[in-house]
């Protein structure tokens, strides 16, 4: 639980930092400058919330009002002052952001791993926290298994999330671009999509399995190691390491090598 202020205060906007836990990464300008005109004529009906850091104010709900206020040119904000963990500032963050929509579906992914990988909360707490299943979860953490040639893609394109399902039943980086490219070009349906899956599965049977007529099985879920490397990889280039990642994909394993420039 976290502990609110006494009262709404106003605060000057440029003191308060963005959330470091949004997972909302894309937000559509027209729509931020609309919000600004309203806020401009009627003002802020509802308050950010905010918590305190060592230069000011961090923002944990109300990322869209804090923008459009700034561009409002807003020099303050009514906002509620809460005490607030780095746990809890990520939760009420993925909260804000799933109900709605336009999130984007590695957006959400993203919120839901980091909150399991990073801060070290369990499937069955986000469950009852953000009153989501474990199906949704699940589902939701195998996409980070796409690399970002993948995503970027997929995002482009507004894929719908049961064609993303299909796609990782392909356990080829190459192989996955080309199908995607294959989707949004032709603009195949899901129908469509799942019937070149497993057409291209039932080419991949091993010796044995022609000798026996069993299919080899091919497993549907990426493994979490794989995206936690894919996710390693990603924070550090985000904090500004030179990082070079390769991967490469044998019959009995999969090799990553991970350079860093010194």
């Amino acid at each position: 639980m976290i502990k609110t202020a006494q009262k709404i205060k106003m605060l000057k906007t440029r003191d308060i930092i963005p959330n470091p836990y949004q997972i909302r990464r894309t937000f559509e300008q027209k729509e931020l400058e609309t919000l600004a005109q309203s806020l401009k004529e009627v003002g802020m009906l509802s308050p950010l919330i905010v918590r305190r850091n060592a230069s000011g104010y961090e923002l944990i709900c109300g990322q869209r009002r804090h923008r459009a206020a700034l561009i409002a040119q807003m020099e303050e904000v009514p906002a509620i002052i809460v005490r607030a963990g780095d746990i809890q500032c990520a939760e009420i963050s993925l909260i804000e952001n799933i109900h709605r929509k336009n999130i984007g579906v590695f957006e959400e992914a993203e919120g839901f791993y980091n909150l399991m990988m990073y801060h070290d909360v369990k499937k069955e707490k986000l469950q009852k926290d953000l009153s989501v299943d474990s199906l949704r979860i699940n589902d939701k953490v195998q996409f980070l298994g796409l690399n970002t040639e993948a995503k970027v893609k997929i995002e482009s394109s507004g894929m719908d999330e049961k064609c993303i399902k299909q796609i990782l039943r392909i356990h080829s980086d190459v192989e996955r671009i080309i199908l995607i490219n294959k989707i949004v070009n032709e603009k195949l349906s899901y129908t469509d999509v799942e019937a070149l899956v497993n057409d291209s599965l039932k080419d991949k049977i091993s010796p044995m399995a022609e000798k026996t007529g069993k299919r080899k099985v091919s497993k549907d879920k990426t493994p979490l190691y794989q995206n936690t490397v894919r996710k390693t990889v990603e924070l550090l280039k985000k904090y500004g390491a030179k990082v070079e990642f390769s991967q490469k994909e044998e019959e009995e394993y999969i090799e990553y090598c991970i350079k860093t420039l010194k």
